[in-house]
């Protein structure tokens, strides 16, 4: 399904050309948003169009209104009709999460609003076409974590759920973000590495951008990274 269509499909729900465009951002990344990002995707700072907006999420029953941290509301894109129209009825996007997990797809919405200009693979099964159909990457280079459900398993690639984009120019050039939170311990970026080293290595030329809020943590995401890349090139083979 194209962009165009998901947009479209949206619409008919009743939304504006620029409001189904956010809800599709929403529902395909992260499932939450607050409202200074929408304000933000509509260029403007604040104003009546923004309330009427959430008024209209809410009263169709598409989306539901949380109390975050310090009296802050958030927003959950909860309702399976707006999934159904973007053909991703699925999407673990609609469940409720962890307020750490929030604070993650937060974050990496505001890295695609303020980087509209990227082409990102927002769905596992854009991910997976992307590596295995154009740059032919065997399945057991993909970070993955599997579940056990009424006896199945079922294998879930990408877990963590962090934006991933190419560039439109040159499809070979894929470019990972990490998410770092400084609430949570620093050692979840080092297993996040060691998650993708082979990925990674399968890849060869890596793009990893690294968003943070707190200085101090990105210096401690540079020395972490100096160490994976030291210790990848000790284990690659001598020719």
């Amino acid at each position: 399904m194209s962009i165009e269509t998901q947009i479209r499909a949206i619409q008919v729900l009743g939304y504006s050309q620029q409001e189904a465009q956010f809800l599709r951002l929403v529902a395909l990344h992260s499932g939450y948003f607050v409202r200074r990002q929408f304000l933000r995707h509509i260029g403007a700072q604040r104003g009546k169009r923004a309330q009427d907006f959430i008024d209209e999420l809410i009263g169709r029953g598409h989306a539901c209104r949380e109390v975050f941290r310090e009296d802050r509301h958030l927003f959950h894109l909860q309702s399976k009709v707006i999934y159904e129209a973007l053909g991703e009825e699925d999407s673990r996007n609609r469940r409720e999460h962890q307020p750490a997990t929030v604070r993650l797809r937060l974050m990496g919405l505001d890295f695609i609003l303020e980087h509209p200009e990227y082409q990102y693979l927002m769905t596992q099964e854009e991910r997976l076409s992307y590596f295995f159909e154009q740059r032919g990457i065997d399945a057991e280079a993909l970070p993955a974590r599997f579940f056990r459900s009424n006896g199945k398993l079922t294998t879930r690639y990408f877990p963590d759920g962090f934006p991933q984009f190419v560039d439109a120019r040159n499809a070979s050039a894929v470019s990972f973000v990490y998410v770092e939170d400084a609430q949570l311990s620093a050692d979840a970026f080092r297993s996040y590495l060691r998650n993708y080293r082979n990925l990674f290595e399968a890849v060869g030329v890596v793009d990893l951008v690294f968003v943070t809020t707190s200085p101090d943590r990105f210096v401690i995401g540079q020395k972490a990274l100096a160490r994976f890349w030291t210790r990848a090139r000790e284990r690659a083979p001598q020719l």
